[in-house]
């Protein structure tokens, strides 16, 4: 298993050095350009890379998910555990996830299934 550390932060140092130590350090992402220069000084066969959210904003690329994603995906995660707490059972999560109805939602279950 392979770890990476990512907007490292005061802290975050910690964690490099050990996880560098273990062996299990694979990169390093960070959006400060002066830290990443400290940590590849320090640890130089690590590779290290601008944080994918800065590289957009500097590109003017738009990232595949945005916010909007994140807040679904919070979402389903708490549908999820209301579900565990009640013992399995269903929790409607159709308009969460932006399909509308419950048929619109069978509709792109029947899609998959076909494709």
């Amino acid at each position: 298993m392979k770890l990476a550390v990512v907007d490292v932060g005061y802290w975050g140092a910690n964690l490099v050095r050990m996880f560098q130590q273990l062996g299990v350090l694979d990169r390093i992402c960070e959006s400060n350009a002066r830290r990443i220069g400290e940590l590849t000084t320090i640890y130089p066969d690590i590779r290290a890379e601008r944080s994918f959210e800065v590289q957009c904003i500097e590109t003017r690329r738009t990232p595949r998910t945005d916010g909007h994603d994140a807040w679904r995906v919070l979402k389903v995660l708490e549908a999820s555990q209301r579900s565990l707490s009640m013992n399995g059972e269903p929790v409607p999560v159709e308009t969460v996830l932006g399909f509308g109805s419950g048929a619109r939602l069978q509709e792109l279950a029947t899609l998959g299934v076909n494709s």
